[in-house]
């Protein structure tokens, strides 16, 4: 919701909303960057729940280029919600990872590197 402030004052206002970002500099305790220093750790990653939730990522350089969009072709007063068609479970994003970094050839191998802990 737009503050009653910036439409009574007449501030050009376009909202954005992103699916989950990941890049150079994210919190360490999301997800993507929370798997990577797990595993460059020989930790396991741990998964809350059944691990079938599914998540849309953008990189940080991807999110820059829509916004630059938006700034040059954007209407005020409009919303815009960037994200893609993508999806991917937490299990099978952390089985990726651990694929990469741990240089996984098998299944057992890859859920060696998994647990699975009560969701919160």
């Amino acid at each position: 919701m737009i503050n009653p402030n910036f439409i009574s004052l007449q501030f050009p206002v376009i909202i954005t909303r992103f699916s989950n970002v990941y890049g150079p500099h994210q919190y360490p305790e999301k997800v993507i960057p929370k798997f990577i220093s797990l595993l460059q750790q020989n930790r396991k990653c741990c998964i809350h729940g059944s691990g079938i939730q599914t998540r849309s990522f953008l990189y940080a350089s991807d999110v820059v280029d829509a916004l630059l969009i938006i700034l040059k072709l954007g209407k005020v007063g409009d919303i815009y919600n960037i994200g893609t068609n993508f999806e991917i479970s937490v299990t099978q994003l952390a089985k990726e990872l651990i694929q990469m970094i741990q240089n996984t050839s098998s299944d057992t191998e890859t859920e060696h590197w998994m647990c699975y802990v009560n969701d919160r």
